[in-house]
């Protein structure tokens, strides 16, 4: 059992020790004798705070060079809402119970430990930083968009409709859950008016409009991000996902893992990682491979139904490159770089889609 700790400062070697004998990955005489703990500053997420602790081992042990531990985000804001949806029990859950079985590559993970009434957490896990990284900032490239959409792909046919989504969606929350529906609409004004200063440069008229009254479109919204239900990644960006020299795609970061319309991967992994331009070249054309992928996994999937909620699906998608500025004055160089992509490609792929045209108008 790993021991919970909750400071980047109590990774020591004697903690580190008992994590790896109890996972198997030290026998019970080895024994680390020191760990280098750097944070991972500007390559950091937004809602986890990341270490990298390169590891010495006693006389005759041996391990891994390095090792990766995940602890909460320090920004009140930002844990605010990761507490409120169950963020980090949902990425423990998904590592404990669902990794195993994913059709798809994920860090291994070393020992994990939760406190399920503070949300404190604790995550060692395999370092994949031999891998390479679709930067989110740059954009994913064609080839890079295939592999992640055919991969996340067969995840949703392995749970399609499935019976076990009852069960699953304790902690993976439904997109359609009551909480869903309270709590989204403060969540996105919480860094709606940070947006609209920071990035006043990407926003026209009719998305201010828009900003301004999100909260009443999610119902809608949410209705049609429901189904047909999966079990969905919920935030597949770039930053997330890493290949091998093969193209072998690995994943990581199940904090809002959910249960949903598969689509709502695919479009936000679209709006939030891939230029502009080259989305709105290859919108149909992913959709369509999507599509394919779904059935030649065994699920039958209506294109035309797919490409309307993937169109739709941007307006909704807008919630991730908002919630963050809440968080603004707290970061700083990649991340504000990170945000205002974010930002800049939701407002231009809800353009190109007319995505607002397919919203129900409001009284």
């Amino acid at each position: 059992m790993t021991q919970l700790i909750t400071s980047s400062s109590q990774i020591y070697a004697n903690w580190l020790t008992a994590v790896m004998r109890s996972h198997g990955t030290l026998d019970e005489s080895g024994s680390i004798s020191g760990a280098d703990v750097v944070s991972f500053g500007d390559a950091a997420g937004l809602m986890g705070s990341l270490f990298r602790a390169t590891l010495t081992y006693a006389e005759g042990s041996t391990g891994p060079n390095t090792v990766i531990v995940k602890l909460p985000m320090d920004d009140p804001a930002q844990r605010g809402v990761a507490d409120m949806l169950l963020f980090f029990q949902r990425e423990c859950t998904f590592y404990a119970d669902r990794a195993a079985t994913a059709p798809y590559n994920t860090a291994a993970i070393y020992g994990s430990a939760i406190d399920t009434e503070t949300s404190d957490f604790v995550l060692i896990m395999e370092d994949l930083g031999h891998l390479t990284q679709i930067d989110q900032v740059a954009g994913a490239s064609v080839e890079q968009i295939d592999s992640a959409v055919t991969a996340i792909a067969k995840q949703h046919a392995q749970y399609w409709e499935h019976d076990d989504l009852e069960d699953l969606s304790n902690p993976f929350m439904r997109v359609n859950s009551d909480l869903y529906h309270a709590a989204l609409p403060a969540v996105f004004a919480g860094g709606w008016d940070n947006a609209k200063i920071h990035g006043a440069g990407v926003l026209t008229d009719d998305i201010i409009s828009f900003g301004d009254r999100w909260g009443e479109h999610v119902p809608y919204m949410l209705s049609q991000l429901a189904g047909p239900a999966t079990l969905i990644h919920g935030d597949f960006r770039g930053d997330n996902l890493m290949l091998d020299e093969n193209g072998a795609l690995s994943i990581i970061d199940f904090q809002i893992t959910g249960v949903g319309s598969g689509i709502y991967d695919i479009g936000y992994f679209m709006a939030q990682s891939v230029e502009s331009g080259l989305r709105k070249a290859n919108d149909e054309r992913v959709v369509r491979l999507y599509c394919d992928t779904l059935k030649a996994e065994g699920v039958d999937i209506d294109f035309d139904s797919m490409m309307a909620k993937y169109r739709m699906g941007f307006a909704f998608f807008t919630i991730y490159a908002v919630t963050s500025f809440q968080a603004w004055d707290a970061f700083d160089g990649r991340q504000h770089e990170l945000m205002l992509g974010m930002l800049s490609r939701s407002v231009a792929a809800m353009n190109d889609n007319e995505s607002l045209s397919l919203l129900p108008a409001l009284g």
